[in-house]
């Protein structure tokens, strides 16, 4: 909106602050492939960083990891309904936990998404399904009541657009419809269903299973919107002089989207953090609260004076979020 805003009334735009990203050249098959990568990233980020920790609570990190998914693609990771039946975690709903967890750029949900991951991994049974429930309880609930456990069915906001809380734990899902239809109107392209399968056979290819999962997931929500797009012209302005920041582990908005907003605004500055989450951390972050704190210091100058800071300026991680 902010890109939007400062590309149509360039002559009268100030300062302008552009966090969180989106791509510069609004296309359908621009956003899939944002996405795709901003998530096998992550995923990459997380499990080296865990690796790497001596209190990671995986031993064998990409290992388990590859395991946990073909457990779930076997339909080997359940939890028991009310009925006594298993219910399965499917990997796409995995997926969708483990980008949830990385959406916190206060690093405080890592160290959880890991143990997640531990759990699903373990040798013991109750650990397994405990953690299954706890996933599903994430996404599968309305009105108070845990779906997949009540009626062996799961629906949750993603299905019903309904903005709530989960009945049980921690909420994992938001409604869906909204996004879809901006992008589908937004954004730029039209496809058929056989376009659509041609490229999850290219990104199936290309792409790890959580770049797959974000990608299938932006095609089957919006590729086939029913209505012609209504996009925007490229954004960008020659003289408008925006401060661009962009996050090397955003999974909400692809780092590389914030690098081609810079391109479009070639009289502003970007700067890098390279930590996790989405958007800039505030001072509330709970881990390189002095870092964080520095790099806002150039932000309010450019908000209060004008003062852009040195083009490509880099946020240091002083230390890696917690795994434990």
């Amino acid at each position: 909106v902010g890109g939007v805003y400062a590309s149509v009334f360039s002559d009268t735009s100030g300062r302008v602050v552009l966090d969180g990203d989106m791509e510069a050249s609004p296309r359908k098959d621009a956003q899939a492939k944002g996405d795709a990568i901003a998530n096998d990233k992550f995923v990459a980020f997380l499990l080296n960083t865990c690796k790497d920790a001596p209190d990671c609570p995986l031993a064998k990190p990409e290992e388990n990891y590859d395991k946990i998914i073909e457990s779930a693609r076997k339909g080997q990771l359940t939890a028991p309904t009310e009925s006594k039946k298993d219910f399965p975690l499917s990997v796409g709903m995995l997926m969708a936990y483990l980008q949830a967890e990385s959406l916190s750029n206060s690093g405080r949900y890592f160290a959880r998404a890991l143990q997640t991951l531990a759990h699903l991994a373990s040798s013991k049974e109750e650990e397994r399904r405990d953690a299954v429930a706890f996933i599903l309880d994430g996404f599968c609930f309305v009105k108070g009541v845990s779906t997949w456990s009540r009626y062996d069915i799961c629906v949750g906001p993603g299905h019903t657009n309904e903005n709530e809380y989960a009945a049980v734990g921690t909420s994992f899902a938001d409604p869906y419809l909204e996004q879809c239809a901006v992008w589908g109107l937004d954004l730029a392209g039209y496809f058929g269903v056989s376009d659509l399968m041609n490229q999850w056979r290219m990104e199936k290819i290309e792409r790890g299973m959580a770049g797959l999962a974000a990608a299938v997931g932006d095609m089957a929500g919006y590729f086939l919107w029913p209505l012609k797009a209504t996009p925007t012209a490229p954004i960008g302005s020659a003289i408008v002089k925006p401060l661009i920041i962009g996050n090397l582990f955003d999974t909400a908005t692809s780092y590389s989207w914030a690098q081609d907003m810079k391109k479009s605004f070639p009289e502003g500055s970007m700067i890098t953090w390279q930590g996790m989450g989405h958007t800039f951390p505030s001072r509330a972050s709970d881990y390189n609260r002095a870092a964080i704190e520095h790099c806002w210091h150039y932000v309010e100058a450019y908000l209060q004076n004008g003062t852009l800071p040195v083009n490509g300026m880099l946020c240091w991680q002083k230390t890696n979020p917690p795994v434990s």
